[in-house]
């Protein structure tokens, strides 16, 4: 029977652990259908859906087309597509990376909230950054409820920490206590219709959305195309032409890796100078041009000297790892 209710949950770096719990507890009789998104590698085989397929009390599909959505059954994201509801039915979207992932959690769960409004429920598990946060503001927006899972015992507390501080969330709870969470806001159910802000595109967001454009000074990690910056209530997103979208924390993030790779590609171009300059010193002192000679040591030391301040400076500096793909899921 199609669905009322819709429970989405997404997932990141060390959330594996806590999905399976969550899956492994939930009623089989539970009104709801649930879907899963997770970032697993876009290039490699996910095993996620046959994980979770052992321990769901219900049918569970990975979602490749376009799926009527029904009551009972759990709906898992594949690799390197999004996970899109609208109007009843799920769909896999090959748009662009959100938060440089695909599938992207506020995807899934901006989409849910836009077709189910307050019969949503929102589950934000263990990861880094901030994925997730955007599309919890969605579902609290529209009436829907949002669960957390404690930071304390997440492995990464980037996702859930993000949530907590920027979305007003109706429980936080422990991965063992989430599955009783979700029947509870179930049971109690949301007041209005189902559909609340009509159809969505390929990445979960309104086709005729109402937000609030303005170029900003910043270009676009994947394509460098302008980035629009989006108001969404509080929430700031950043999307270009193309649809890449960035939450500001993933912006940082994307612009701290693309400085690093800027300054590694100096520190080569400074030692190549300087593998130049010392062969042309060799070939001016060959040539008895003893001035030359000169000029070209001074230059060669001038590049290394530079050199070594930007490695140094590399060295010396602690980002935020790059994001681990869970290579178990």
């Amino acid at each position: 029977m199609p669905a009322r209710n819709v429970v989405v949950i997404g997932a990141s770096a060390g959330g594996l652990e806590g999905l399976m719990r969550i899956v492994r507890d939930l009623d089989a009789d539970l009104p709801a259908a649930v879907f899963v998104a997770m970032h697993v590698s876009p290039s490699a085989k996910s095993r996620l859906p046959e994980i979770l397929r052992r321990i769901a009390p219900y049918p569970t599909r990975a979602v490749v087309g376009n799926d009527p959505i029904e009551e009972g059954c759990l709906y898992v994201a594949t690799p390197d597509r999004h996970l899109v509801i609208e109007d009843g039915r799920v769909f896999a979207s090959t748009a662009p990376r959100e938060n440089h992932h695909r599938p992207s959690v506020d995807a899934l769960f901006r989409s849910a909230a836009i077709s189910y409004g307050p019969h949503t429920v929102g589950v934000i598990l263990s990861g880094t950054l901030d994925d997730g946060t955007a599309g919890l503001r969605w579902i609290k927006r529209s009436g829907g409820t949002a669960l957390v899972q404690d930071p304390a015992e997440a492995l990464f507390r980037g996702m859930p920490a993000s949530a907590i501080a920027n979305v007003d969330v109706d429980r936080v709870l422990r991965a063992e206590e989430i599955a009783s969470g979700i029947a509870d806001a179930v049971t109690r159910g949301g007041e209005g219709s189902v559909s609340q802000n009509g159809p969505v595109d390929d990445q979960g967001a309104p086709r005729d959305d109402g937000e609030h454009h303005s170029a900003s000074d910043f270009v676009c990690p994947d394509c460098g195309g302008t980035l629009f910056e989006i108001g969404e209530g509080e929430v700031l997103r950043f999307r270009c032409r193309v649809g890449h979208a960035y939450s500001p924390e993933a912006l940082h993030g994307e612009q701290d890796r693309a400085l690093e790779e800027s300054l590694w590609t100096a520190v080569r171009s400074l030692e190549e100078h300087a593998d130049l300059s010392l062969r042309l010193a060799e070939w001016a002192r060959d040539s008895q041009l003893r001035i030359a000679e000169a000029n070209f040591r001074n230059r060669a030391e001038d590049a290394l000297e530079k050199s070594r301040v930007v490695r140094r400076a590399l060295n010396e500096q602690s980002d935020v790892p790059a994001e681990p793909q869970d290579e178990s899921a």
